[in-house]
């Protein structure tokens, strides 16, 4: 099969030259005596703060050269700076990770008098925030990078990210993510920007950026706890973001809270799956659907609970809630050694049914219809950008890209085979960081595979991804999967003519262990609630149904916890 990677210009990683993929393990040295601070494969920012340290806050202004000479060719400290050479403010950004070496940090590109410079750096659009972030406990460099760039080609618009070289106070620094900052922008979150006048219909109604995240360091009137009993977890709590508290005035502040509100209300009401009033009129399904499985493919600690993104469009424009934009995937993807109690670190188990997890989700999967779209989304997904071969090349060619700043990186900063929290493992090269993480991606694409997998049917690369009608035969998917048995519910699809159907079920030696008749109302479509099974013995069973044709579907059961 042969893999197209179809990055758009924000992820252009493939072109390297031969002459800067040398040392991708990441064990010594590019060369014997190789000064590394002469020469840089990647584009090389250089930083100078005039002898100033930089704070957590308030920003310092300092000045940075960007180099980048193209493709094949090094890049040095005092070559023209040819993408920018001017001011910025910045400052050091983090919380877990702030207790690094190695720092992130905010940056604003300025004139010399403090004012923004809105320009275009790196090919990304015109604006003047960025992140400049500093992977360092992910060894691979690669974790955000992949998914932004996934769920950009998801169509939603996600963080823009270049690979950098930094050198800063003349000090190497190593492997850096200059990135987007999230933010309402018609090139970033294109969501109308409010006003302190728009305190009426429409314009007060939007758009806001709002976000679920821990509250450290937060004055409380930041954020505000919605009042509504939820029907999962406790309530949650949000937070302004884009705009901030203080760049709203007390209206839209009462508007927004009141709007979430409202729609804590439909979601934790019966009525939540009203075809007319309820979550389709308030949510934008795809980006919902497609945040849900980006967060279930990385498995990350803090998905759907902190860094969790969240934004509203003004009424005129339809006034939908959409999920994301994604931010801060580092401890994810394998690169995380707690949550036992939620199986993080495990290639099996949703993370969306979670405890204190944003409870969002959990509600949306109760409704059949919703569900089914996840299904088929997955199985679009993993016939593209979520497929093995793309996921492994993506992975290869950026790790060719990076080439010989790997060594760099690791000699200035000698980590591999040494734990930084959160490392599940700590292998001693960079190949086995990677090999370690296509691995862990592989057993949990499996995973969802077999609980999402195989249900909509797939047709050809240029054809769309269909749910299954009375022409694709019958579907069985029963649910939960592993069960302890107590409350089995078997969905059947598409059995139109098959009534009563025949339920079955054989232990892993054949033996009927269950069997049992069950009507098909007309449409074909039934949930078929088996009675309390938690008294067999844990194991795999085979779950079967038959009707006037035969043997009409089969599935595997596991049963645990009895």
């Amino acid at each position: 099969m042969k893999v197209v990677l179809r990055y758009p210009l924000l992820f252009l990683l493939v072109l390297v030259h031969p002459a800067n993929v040398s040392a991708q393990t990441g064990e010594g040295p590019v060369h014997s005596g190789y000064n590394i601070q002469a020469a840089y494969n990647l584009p090389l920012v250089v930083i100078n703060t005039n002898g100033q340290e930089i704070p957590d806050e308030p920003r310092i202004q300092a000045e940075m050269r960007i180099i980048d000479n193209g493709t094949g060719n090094l890049n040095k400290q005092f070559d023209t700076p040819n993408v920018y050479d001017g001011y910025i403010s910045i400052e050091r950004r983090g919380e877990s990770s702030s207790g690094f070496p190695k720092k992130s940090y905010s940056l604003e590109l300025q004139l010399e008098d403090g004012s923004n410079n809105n320009v275009s750096i790196m090919g990304f659009p015109e604006e003047n925030d960025f992140v400049l972030y500093a992977p360092y406990s992910d060894k691979t460099f690669m974790r955000n990078v992949l998914v932004y760039s996934l769920y950009l080609q998801m169509d939603h618009w996600a963080p823009g990210c270049r690979f950098v070289e930094v050198l800063l106070n003349g000090d190497y620094r190593g492997i850096y993510v200059l990135m987007e900052k999230i933010k309402r922008d018609e090139n970033r979150v294109d969501i109308d920007k409010i006003e302190d006048a728009d305190v009426t219909d429409p314009e007060i109604t939007g758009g806001y950026i709002m976000r679920r995240d821990k509250t450290n360091g937060m004055e409380p009137y930041e954020y505000w706890k919605s009042p509504v009993e939820q029907v999962y977890y406790e309530p949650l709590t949000y937070q302004y973001f884009d705009p901030d508290y203080y760049e709203l005035n007390e209206a839209q502040r009462t508007y927004i809270r009141g709007y979430m509100q409202e729609f804590d209300e439909m979601m934790s009401g019966p009525d939540f799956d009203d075809p007319d009033f309820g979550y389709r009129s308030w949510i934008d399904v795809g980006s919902f659907i497609d945040m849900m499985i980006i967060n279930e493919f990385s498995k990350g600690l803090d998905a759907y609970m902190f860094s969790t993104y969240f934004f509203k469009q003004n009424d005129a424009d339809g006034g939908k809630l959409f999920a994301g934009p994604p931010w801060d995937y580092n401890i994810s993807l394998y690169n995380v050694n707690y949550g036992w109690d939620n199986n993080i670190p495990y290639v099996h188990s949703w993370v969306y049914d979670n405890w204190s997890r944003v409870y969002w989700w959990a509600r949306l999967m109760e409704d059949e219809d919703f569900e089914w779209e996840v299904l088929c989304r997955w199985e679009e997904l993993r016939h593209g950008i979520l497929s093995n071969e793309y996921l492994e090349a993506f992975i290869d060619n950026t790790a060719t890209y990076l080439g010989a700043a790997v060594s760099r990186n690791f000699t200035k900063f000698p980590i591999l085979g040494t734990y930084v929290w959160p490392n599940y493992e700590w292998p001693n090269t960079y190949h086995e960081e990677l090999v370690n993480m296509k691995n862990w991606i592989e057993g949990r694409l499996h995973w969802i595979d077999g609980e999402w997998g195989g249900v909509c049917e797939y047709v050809g690369d240029d054809a769309e991804v269909i749910a299954p009608d009375a022409a694709a035969g019958v579907v069985l998917r029963v649910r939960p999967n592993p069960t302890d048995m107590r409350d089995v519910i078997a969905e059947l699809k598409n059995a139109e003519g098959d009534s009563p159907v025949r339920v079955d079920l054989f232990d892993v030696n054949g033996a009927l262990v269950y069997s049992g008749e069950f009507d098909v109302p007309a449409g074909g479509y039934a949930a078929i609630r088996l009675p309390d099974l938690s008294s067999l013995p844990d194991g795999i069973y085979f779950f079967r149904v038959s009707g006037d044709r035969g043997v009409l579907a089969t599935e595997r059961i596991v049963k645990q916890g009895r």
